[in-house]
């Protein structure tokens, strides 16, 4: 519809400006506490997750030692080195890293 015919778009306001800039102010202070949120969450991921990275490669080094056959890697007369005590070490290690979760 134009003007030019004679006809305006009239829109009216769903709600009082008063109570719109209420709700906005509100929707600010849901965006800040989520923003904190956020940040606590990030914190505490990190505090969670650092024992697990330092722990990382050790545990990968025992799964490899306690699992020869899983690897790439062949000792020097062409098979995977089936020595039990470094397996059974290896074992241990794995448990102790995860039981430490």
């Amino acid at each position: 519809m134009s003007d030019a015919a004679g006809m305006r778009w009239l829109e009216r306001p769903l709600v009082p400006e008063d109570e719109l800039a209420e709700y906005e102010a509100a929707q600010k202070l849901v965006a800040e506490a989520q923003e904190k949120v956020d940040e606590v969450v990030r914190e505490q991921n990190d505090v969670l997750r650092g024992p697990r990275r330092a722990a990382l490669a050790e545990y990968l080094l025992a799964v490899e030692e306690a699992y020869p056959n899983w690897s790439a890697t062949v000792g020097p007369f062409g098979h995977a080195d089936d020595d039990e005590a470094k397996q059974e070490k290896a074992r241990e290690t794995i448990v102790r890293v995860a039981g430490e979760r």
